[in-house]
C-alpha cells in the first residue's frame, strides 16, 4: 500500500466533489488508525493480565503442596 501524501495544491486542483470526498476518506482513515492502535494496546494489556493470572495460579498451586 502506498504512503503517498497529497499536497494542498494537488487537492485544490481536484474537482470540488473529489477533493471533499478525499478529505473525508483521509479523516476516516485517521480515525480507523487510531481505533486500531487503541485496540492493539488493549489486546496487549489483556494478554499480560492473562499471563500474570496463569503464573499466579501456578505459584499458588505449588505453595499448596
Amino acid at each position: 500500500m502506498g504512503k503517498r501524501r497529497y499536497t494542498v495544491d494537488e487537492i485544490d486542483q481536484m474537482q470540488p466533489d473529489l477533493a471533499k470526498r478525499f478529505r473525508e476518506l483521509e479523516a476516516e482513515n485517521a480515525r480507523l488508525k487510531h481505533a486500531v492502535a487503541v485496540l492493539t494496546v488493549d489486546t496487549l494489556i489483556l494478554k499480560e493480565v492473562a499471563e500474570e493470572n496463569i503464573r499466579g495460579s501456578a505459584r499458588k498451586n505449588s505453595l499448596r503442596r
